[in-house]
């Protein structure tokens, strides 16, 4: 079953633009998936390319994972990142989600200095796995882990 897309809010960019940020959520074998996108304000349309996008899925009680987070090269550095993981942050803890996490990938490698300083700024614990770390395994993509515990009267 797929619920309608709903705008959860309105941003403001350090350009002066106006963004909306919409989420539409699924239930997709037994898990909840939120799909999350960025739109110029009143022109959201799911017909066309967001700005945008980020992807969570609900798998087990309390945790959620971002299996996706991208914004178009074009408007990153204007803080729309920033408003997009803490609509993310607000929906989790709505739906009663206080640890969320997600994949570091290789893939992303040329700009973890951006990532780092988006993650981190927003509370989040950035970790790369080392060859002495229980979780790193030669040849793969998955290179660290980024996440964010928080109680429900922290927000």
């Amino acid at each position: 079953m797929t619920s309608k897309l709903v705008t959860l809010a309105t941003v403001i960019d350090k350009r002066m633009r106006r963004w909306s940020i919409t989420v539409q959520v699924d239930n997709i074998t037994g898990r909840r998936v939120a799909y999350f996108g960025v739109w110029p304000a009143g022109r959201v349309n799911p017909r066309s390319s967001s700005i945008g996008l980020a992807c969570c899925t609900v798998g087990e009680p309390g945790k959620a994972k971002l299996d996706d987070f991208n914004v178009d090269r074009l408007y990153q550095n204007y803080g729309i990142g920033s408003k997009l993981l803490e609509e993310i942050e607000k929906w989790a803890l709505y739906m009663n989600v206080t640890h969320l996490y997600g994949d570091l990938s290789d893939v992303d490698a040329d700009h973890f200095p951006m990532l780092h300083h988006l993650y981190t700024r927003h509370g989040w614990t950035w970790c790369l796995f080392n060859e002495s770390d229980p979780r790193f395994r030669p040849n793969s993509p998955l290179v660290g882990i980024v996440e964010k515990t928080f109680s429900i009267r922290s927000h």
